[in-house]
């Protein structure tokens, strides 16, 4: 279990984010805290987490020898939009956009800085979460990637019909999202190789899960979306566990959430 803020500011504002790191034997559960407790030591506020064997950073920093995490707006040139707004892309906006070349290029710079160490063994995450690398997944607010890809093909073939202009935005988003999330991660572990590397919310589960206590499961609209994920990124296959997320889960309905996912997590383990 790997408890850390979304963002450095949540430590003020107590909003805390969660990972649930799960190997591939099941064989056991570690905890890991990732809070930038360092704060707290300098108001002389300990935090006693030896005590209950809990994992953390030395001097409790917020990135360091046990747990580092990347976020997307910092790392590498991520493609998206800020604020979700087509006016303002960045770095491309579209994963067909992004520089690929210059994007692995500075991801690797900024592992060499973040992991010093090429024997370092702990948990690395990359929290990406603007887009999502399936198009069909990419809805609500996210509806402007696929906007912007059907725009991007009739850009390139104007007396294309709609229902073309979707498919072939569909299918150059996948390509391109799966090479951006293949390529990140291939590069990071072969800079890393010890490192346990893993993207943030992998799998998908709807957010209603578990409220029925005679239903335990993701719906099989979002099982079926996860072995796509299996399909798109084929990382999963191989990797050796996942960073499931959690969100404050001190009640039941949100542990039935949290036991979806791990099912979800063992099925595409299997």
């Amino acid at each position: 279990l790997l408890v850390l803020p979304r963002h450095r500011s949540a430590l003020e504002s107590n909003v805390w984010l969660g990972f649930l790191s799960v190997k591939n034997n099941c064989s056991s559960l570690q905890v890991y805290w990732n809070v930038p407790s360092k704060v707290c030591h300098s108001r002389k506020v300990s935090i006693p987490l030896e005590q209950f064997g809990i994992t953390h950073n030395k001097g409790h920093e917020f990135l360091g020898d046990q747990i580092v995490i990347f976020y997307e707006y910092d790392f590498g040139y991520f493609p998206y939009y800020l604020d979700y707004n087509a006016e303002t892309p960045i770095n491309g906006g579209l994963p067909q956009n992004c520089p690929i070349d210059k994007h692995l290029i500075r991801v690797s710079q900024q592992i060499r800085e973040a992991i010093p160490r090429e024997d370092f063994s702990g948990i690395a995450v990359i929290d990406f979460e603007e887009w999502r690398p399936l198009y069909q997944l990419n809805w609500g607010k996210k509806a402007v990637y696929r906007r912007e890809s059907i725009r991007l093909v009739r850009k390139q073939y104007p007396q294309i019909s709609e229902k073309s202009a979707e498919e072939m935005a569909k299918k150059e988003f996948n390509s391109a999202a799966k090479k951006v999330f293949l390529h990140t991660i291939a590069l990071a572990r072969q800079m890393r190789p010890y490192a346990r590397w893993g993207f943030y919310g992998f799998p998908y589960c709807n957010y209603d899960a578990g409220n029925s206590e005679t239903d335990m499961l993701c719906s099989e609209k979002f099982r079926k979306y996860n072995d796509e994920y299996v399909l798109l990124l084929t990382f999963f296959v191989f990797s050796k566990e996942f960073h499931i997320y959690i969100y404050r889960m001190f009640c039941s309905d949100k542990l039935r959430q949290l036991n979806n996912e791990i099912g979800c997590n063992t099925a595409l383990l299997t």
